[in-house]
């Protein structure tokens, strides 16, 4: 766990511990607790902090072959009152204009041992509100929440400047229709909020953030720095059906890595130019290791978060992956053979990549909050790799998960990974499926 020892570093600096003060009337920070109860939105529940080793792999679940090959991923939950459940998914992220809902299916053991779901519908969710200046809009966040689906996006390549609208959502009809809202702006640019959404509980929510439970987030985009060095959160209005289409939404920071902060990882990389020479001055793109310390680089993504409320456990989870041994901005492959083995496009590059999940503590961003710590200096409890907990679990090459969404009721966390399951027809995303104490 590459991750520990980097929080080690970093508490002897006094970044991740806020010494002696008592948050969520839990104690003092990051004191476990043994004590158990049904109800997980509590902030009087002592619970500890999540670790990897709570992860439960349960199994796979394969999606219905209508939707689109090469779909994308993103992940919603939707529960019917009488219990029963389904999923949402986006499909080609640039083309097209569905958001797919598919039954729960159950999980097999593996990929090949995996039940398939079915087909429920496929939405057209925007209904000409996913609007911007920017080309290449994709769809990356999806979240559910009472009758709605909450939408977040931004363009593939965004390198212009002013702000743009990021977020929509979809009310879903008693009657069967749906009706679509938006879209709105975020006050600190949708660079920092079009890749993923995720529900704060109600009581972090009034404590902490002024009421606002709709959280957003993304990592480095493109080449816009105003983006987040690491993951970001940051909780935002929760607009409403008559929240004029381009309102400001304002936002409360959580976890955010400005270029010149940038979060510190473990650091089992170098930077090549593209004559292959070894880089050891800082560039705008990539920061060489310094002794035991990595920084986050251009060719490092972050897809996917979910706040995670278990019985007995709490913590925010992080999909994100690391490059690795080499990393370049420019063609590949390199003079000597040396290539990404997941892109052949210009840009930024890493001849490996691995996934890492990121726990974090949910008291380090309180005291982000409460202005004890600035979000750039709390870092990740624990760097895990998903597939070494779960061997029976496949990712592609790029090693990214797309969507995560906690069913805090059941206590199962479900990630959904793109491209995993090969057909003739094109290969499709994979749901899998983990169950949370």
């Amino acid at each position: 766990m590459l991750f520990m020892s980097h929080r080690l570093v970093v508490v002897a600096f006094g970044m991740l511990t806020v010494p002696g003060v008592a948050l969520f009337g839990m104690g003092p920070v990051k004191q476990p607790s043994s004590e158990t109860t049904a109800n997980s939105d509590q902030p009087s529940v002592n619970k500890r902090l999540l670790k990897s080793s709570d992860l439960q792999f349960v199994g796979a679940m394969l999606l219905p072959t209508e939707i689109d090959p090469n779909a994308y991923g993103a992940l919603a939950l939707r529960k019917g009152a009488d219990g029963t459940k389904t999923f949402f998914c986006v499909g080609k992220t640039t083309f097209g204009t569905n958001a797919f809902e598919f039954t729960y299916a159950g999980f097999g053991p593996d990929v090949k041992g995996a039940p398939r779901a079915k087909l429920v519908k496929a939405w057209d969710v925007y209904q000409g509100h996913r609007t911007s200046t920017t080309r290449g809009l994709e769809t990356q966040g999806l979240c559910w929440l009472g009758d709605k689906l909450y939408w977040s996006y931004g363009g593939n390549y965004d390198v212009q400047q002013g702000n743009k609208p990021f977020l929509g959502f979809t009310r879903f009809n008693a009657d069967g229709t749906a009706t679509a809202f938006g879209p709105w702006l975020l006050d600190v640019g949708q660079a920092r909020g079009r890749n993923y959404v995720t529900i704060l509980p109600e009581w972090f929510a009034n404590q902490y953030t002024g009421g606002r439970r709709l959280a957003v987030g993304a990592g480095i985009e493109s080449g816009s720095s105003n983006s987040s060095w690491g993951p970001g959160l940051c909780a935002i209005d929760m607009p409403g059906e008559a929240t004029p289409p381009g309102s400001l939404l304002r936002s409360v920071p959580l976890v955010y890595y400005p270029q010149t902060q940038r979060l510190i990882r473990p650091p089992d990389y170098d930077v090549l130019n593209e004559r292959e020479q070894v880089l050891t001055t800082r560039g705008p793109l990539f920061w060489p290791p310094q002794g035991n310390l990595g920084y986050w680089t251009a060719a490092d993504y972050v897809r996917s978060c979910t706040w995670i409320e278990g019985r007995t456990v709490r913590g925010v989870l992080f999909g994100n992956r690391f490059a690795a041994e080499h990393v370049w901005y420019g063609k590949t492959p390199l003079p000597s053979g040396i290539k990404d083995p997941c892109h052949e496009s210009k840009g930024q590059h890493g001849s490996q990549y691995r996934a890492a999940w990121l726990i974090y503590d949910v008291n380090d961003l309180a005291a982000v909050v409460v202005g004890r710590m600035a979000s750039s200096k709390i870092g990740p409890t624990e760097e895990f790799d998903p597939t070494k907990l779960a061997p029976n679990m496949q990712l592609t090459c790029n090693k990214i998960c797309t969507g995560m969404v906690f069913d805090a009721a059941e206590g199962m966390l479900y990630a959904i990974c793109p491209r995993v399951e090969q057909l003739g027809s094109g290969p499709y995303p994979v749901v899998y499926q983990w169950k949370v104490p």
